[in-house]
């Protein structure tokens, strides 16, 4: 009941939650950059270096906005997830 109430207030702050995971990964790629400048890089190799390290940023938003969303959502309407993360997939894609 606890993991029904959580994903039905999710769905309903989800612009907030974007808003968090927008700065959660930004605050992520920022570390990576800063280490790989410690290694020597200039700042644009290292934020390239972060980024491709990192891996999709649209793969990784969809994957976490699947955990949060409601399963059955996606069976009544398929059209709802426009891509479903898999690394299959999104080798495919590419």
């Amino acid at each position: 009941m606890r993991s029904l109430l959580a994903r039905l207030h999710d769905t309903f702050k989800r612009q907030a939650l974007d808003r968090e995971l927008d700065d959660e990964i930004a605050t992520h790629l920022e570390l990576a950059t800063a280490e790989m400048q410690a290694r020597g890089m200039n700042r644009e190799e290292a934020r390239r270096a972060a980024l491709k390290g990192f891996g999709g940023l649209f793969q990784v938003k969809e994957a976490e906005r699947e955990v949060r969303s409601f399963p059955w959502a996606r069976a009544v309407c398929p059209s709802s997830s426009s891509t479903s993360f898999s690394p299959g997939r999104s080798t495919a894609i590419a």
